[in-house]
């Protein structure tokens, strides 16, 4: 069985531990931003795409796309992810590399 957490805070990964020894494969996704409607509106306007830009840092220059996120957690949860568990896996552009780089 498997089971992929997404969140945006990487706690409680002890839990890991205890859902392997159930069978469960449990890890977090931490996403950065990722253009989907609900920022469409802050996207719209230049003062909402300055704050976005301005206060998340982005590698790559860009906001995620869904289908990027969703190809991460179509692998996390398939049977050909058979040995990664109990991680916190950034897909967030380079913002956790940039913000924490002692972390990398």
């Amino acid at each position: 069985m498997r089971l992929t957490v997404v969140t945006g805070a990487a706690s409680g990964m002890g839990a890991a531990v205890k859902a392997r020894m159930s069978g469960i494969l449990l890890n977090a996704v931490a996403p950065g931003v990722v253009a989907t409607p609900m920022i469409q509106a802050t996207l719209d306007s230049a003062d909402g795409r300055a704050m976005i830009y301005s206060s998340t840092p982005m590698r790559i220059g860009r906001l995620g796309r869904p289908e990027e996120l969703a190809r991460l957690l179509a692998f996390l949860a398939s049977p050909d992810n058979g040995f990664t568990v109990g991680q916190t896996v950034y897909c967030d552009g380079g913002a956790e590399a940039t913000l924490r780089p002692e972390k990398v």
